[in-house]
């Protein structure tokens, strides 16, 4: 019996000692409750029930200036978004999406091109094409096999014709769900 008991308690040793935790980004994890999110946060907002906002994170990463969170009780914490400054400055945009796109891929592999464009966009500036939607600019990672993060999308986005910025967006595996329960409760009116 005393060598059963041993041989369990070995296990689970070696066990923790072989599995390390995954690294979410910014220091948060999937599932984090709203009050433990906000325990964590720096500058934080409650947009509504699911949305929190913030200002600065446990891991902040030095382009991005504001966080964007979605959560549910049911699931906890299942999205994470960081978003660079705006800017007008077609060349800062164009940096940031691709030292954000280097340090993914170095870290995750390769991603799958999300851009389209219209024929005649090649000349119109980055902002304007992308706030009138005849372009978009976005990578993909599928990580259905990283345990805890889905999805990743890189993105430029526009606020208007004057300003952009890049964001990023993880959706970890209870992001399905999360998404549903979010519609659900939305839509229960109609």
């Amino acid at each position: 019996m005393f060598r059963v008991i041993f041989f369990i308690i070995s296990m689970m040793f070696s066990s923790a000692a072989i599995t390390q935790p995954m690294d979410y980004p910014f220091g948060l994890t999937e599932g984090m409750s709203k009050d433990e999110l906000k325990k964590v946060l720096i500058g934080y907002e409650e947009l509504d029930e699911f949305v929190v906002i913030a200002t600065s994170v446990p891991k902040p990463v030095s382009l991005f200036n504001s966080y964007v969170f979605q959560s549910t009780k049911e699931t906890g914490l299942c999205r994470a978004i960081g978003m660079t400054k705006f800017t007008s400055n077609n060349r800062d945009l164009e940096n940031y999406y691709n030292v954000l796109k280097d340090s993914l891929s170095k870290k995750y592999g390769k991603s799958e091109s999300l851009d389209e464009s219209e024929p005649y966009t090649e000349d119109i500036p980055l902002i304007m094409a992308i706030s009138s939607e005849t372009r978009r600019k976005a990578q993909y990672w599928p990580l259905e096999r990283t345990p805890g993060i889905q999805s990743i999308i890189l993105e430029v986005l526009a606020e208007n014709i004057m300003a952009g910025y890049v964001s990023v967006k993880y959706e970890f595996s209870n992001a399905e769900r999360c998404l549903d329960i979010i519609n659900a409760e939305e839509t229960k009116g109609l």
